[in-house]
């Protein structure tokens, strides 16, 4: 999707969040833990990185990236806009994030 956006002339980025595949496990988080609380922090970190060229934001995610993505979007008002496909369906994971009542 990155290229795709890209070619259709969109500053894109991707990132190899903390944790999953070879990247740096961060203290007190998983080994490719989909779902730790460090994903969204990479991501905000990287928006305010890119902060000295843009000021609007749009995040997509999907599956995983997807609950990443809505996190980080909510946190940072920066974040104008996100996409979220093949959202996750774990009720225990949604909940821990209050996207269900207990």
């Amino acid at each position: 999707m990155g290229r795709k956006l890209a070619a259709l002339g969109f500053r894109s980025v991707r990132i190899d969040v903390s944790g999953i595949g070879d990247s740096v496990i961060w203290e007190d988080e998983w080994q490719n833990h989909p779902y730790g609380d460090q994903l969204t922090d990479d991501v905000r970190a990287l928006i305010q990185h890119l902060k000295t060229r843009a000021d609007r934001f749009c995040v997509a995610g999907l599956c995983s990236g997807a609950f990443v993505a809505y996190h980080a979007a909510q946190a940072d008002p920066a974040i104008g806009r996100h996409s979220s496909r093949a959202a996750p369906h774990d009720a225990q994971v949604w909940k821990r994030s209050a996207w269900l009542p207990s």
